[in-house]
């Protein structure tokens, strides 16, 4: 009598793919996670460039930079620079989070993102690795800002 053999896997080889697609994964996704934060610092910072950009033009015309009352959010400088100075304000981040202009006098300003977590965090000067560390742009540069970038 012949044996048929069957063709197949065996419960070994299936189990050493599967740990070895779980180890691929391990490595891969952490990267790409890693990847798609990276392009929205990236996004963020431009964004904030523009934004300072069209304040800077603004401070130009005259002689102060858009006096708002605290800390608010760049949607409220929309009457001082749109379309004057720039097309359309970008209003949030990378993250989706609004994007954040203080003036005390007229004569610096600061632009932040809360980042990431959407919390204000992190060192006030300097760079940063972590996501959630806030990223700002003093008049002019930027002060906290993510490693590997320029200000």
């Amino acid at each position: 009598m012949r044996r048929h053999r069957l063709h197949g896997l065996s419960l070994v080889e299936i189990l050493v793919l599967v740990l070895s697609l779980g180890f691929i994964a391990a490595i891969a996704v952490p990267n790409l996670v890693n990847a798609i934060h990276r392009g929205k610092q990236k996004e963020t910072l431009r964004d904030m460039r523009t934004v300072a950009t069209a304040v800077e033009s603004y401070s130009i015309d005259h002689e102060a930079y858009p006096l708002l009352v605290g800390q608010a959010p760049v949607e409220r400088l929309i009457p001082f620079l749109q379309p004057t100075y720039i097309k359309a304000v970008p209003l949030v981040d990378g993250w989706g989070g609004q994007l954040l202009y203080e003036t005390a006098n007229g004569q610096s300003y600061v632009i932040v993102s809360l980042a990431k977590d959407g919390v204000p965090s992190g060192p006030t000067t300097g760079t940063t690795t972590d996501f959630r560390h806030d990223i700002v742009f003093d008049t002019g540069s930027f002060t906290v800002v993510p490693e590997g970038t320029r200000g």
